[in-house]
């Protein structure tokens, strides 16, 4: 059959040349394409399209093109939801203003002034009352926390050793280093605690940095060649400058600084995997980390970082049992949900657990969600045509969708931010 809103052919009666469908009266009976002739089904982007092999009669049906409309109260609020989200809202907005009036043909951009609805709902949906609403989230989390000094997300133990390595971290003084009396390790030592000999490792990390973002597809055999001369030579360099700082604060000193032992443990990575360069190429990336030690305020985020894994550790099990619930939930609901659309197939089901957690760690990212969705509600399919125990969905699959969006996208993934 032909949707004929999709479409600008369309006839009455049983063929003959092709008469323009322009009002739901003008949609009725069946047209058959003349020999030699594809009919071609496509009106404007974003309507499907449909091609019809010539001398086949098809029946003239007259449908919203897409899943989402606003034809009751209900199917308008799962719209601007859709909208709110910003998931293909774009697509939304450009049938709206392609739409000519009740029971009429659209045509591209005859309601231009439509698009100020969408923009104004974005400005107030998702700008203004979406972060509004996580703002009060975040205010009440933080209220909690205070409440419960800051122990909200933690253990009585938890917070008590949180507490600890904060006094720890304050009041650790910088224990001086005496310079060796040894009149070879003296210079040496002068010169490795030195800011200049400081800033020339960072000159060579940023530029070994540099070298490894050459590398690319089908590079020169030259290119390559100046890559791993280059990576050789910075390797050599932090080997000796390791060696060298091991020789002026001598081993028990340099191994108890962890940066030190961080510094040392690349170098004897670097040369372990020199035989294996072209596969674990990507680890000597983590040179660049050796920068933390030297910028204060990144080193000063990571001890941030490293303070608050306790309170994420939490919540991201709060997080992963609610995806846990969910995955379970949807295997049981749309297992045997048929793949028909553009959401639920081979990349994206709910077939068993691993494929439902992937599922909905995609429904998390908001990537496409709608698809997802209106699959699952069985939009376009045709029970008469599967065969069992395949499903096509139903109308109200939408509040598992719109559930899971309101608990882990809007609060958990947020508190997990928030902490």
């Amino acid at each position: 059959r032909v949707s004929a809103p999709l479409g600008a052919a369309g006839a009455g009666g049983g063929g003959g040349e092709p008469l323009p469908v322009l009002t739901r009266a003008d949609c009725n009976g069946t047209y058959t394409p003349r020999l030699g002739d594809q009919v071609e089904q496509f009106a404007l982007f974003p309507y499907a399209h449909e091609e019809v092999p010539s001398g086949e009669p098809v029946e003239l049906v007259w449908e919203n093109p897409n899943s989402f409309s606003f034809d009751n109260f209900g199917e308008a609020l799962l719209t601007l939801f859709q909208v709110c989200l910003m998931a293909g809202w774009v697509d939304i907005m450009y049938p709206a203003m392609d739409a000519r009036g009740i029971n009429v043909q659209p045509e591209q951009d005859a309601s231009p002034a439509a698009a100020l609805y969408f923009i104004a709902w974005v400005v107030v949906g998702n700008f203004f009352a979406l972060n509004v609403f996580l703002a009060a989230i975040i205010d009440a989390y933080d209220d909690m926390r205070r409440s419960l000094d800051g122990s909200l997300f933690l253990t009585a133990d938890q917070q008590a050793a949180a507490n600890l390595q904060k006094i720890a971290r304050k009041a650790k003084p910088k224990r001086p280093v005496p310079p060796p009396t040894n009149v070879v390790r003296r210079p040496l030592f002068v010169m490795v605690e030195s800011r200049y000999f400081t800033l020339f490792i960072m000159v060579c990390i940023f530029l070994n940095v540099g070298v490894l973002a050459l590398e690319h597809y089908r590079m020169p055999a030259v290119v390559g060649q100046i890559i791993d001369i280059s990576n050789l030579t910075f390797l050599v360099i932090f080997a000796l400058e390791a060696l060298v700082k091991i020789f002026a604060l001598n081993p028990k000193r340099y191994f108890t600084d962890g940066w030190n032992v961080f510094d040392f443990a690349l170098v004897v990575l670097g040369f372990v995997t020199m035989p294996f360069e072209a596969r674990v190429s990507g680890l000597r990336v983590l040179r660049l980390l050796r920068v933390l030690r030297i910028v204060r305020s990144l080193r000063e985020l990571m001890r941030t970082l490293v303070s608050v894994l306790p309170k994420a550790w939490n919540v991201g099990i709060v997080l992963f049992t609610f995806f846990y619930m969910f995955a379970i939930l949807g295997v049981g609901l749309f297992g045997r949900l048929v793949h028909f659309g553009d959401g639920i197939g081979g990349s994206a089901n709910y077939e068993n657990f691993p494929n439902a957690l992937d599922t909905l760690f995609r429904l998390a990212t908001g990537d496409d969600f709608p698809d997802l969705m209106y699959d699952s509600m069985g939009r376009g399919c045709d029970p008469a045509e599967l065969t069992p125990p395949e499903e096509c969905g139903h109308e109200l699959y939408v509040l598992f969708y719109i559930a899971f969006l309101l608990v882990q996208v809007f609060v958990l993934l947020n508190l997990f931010v928030g902490v």
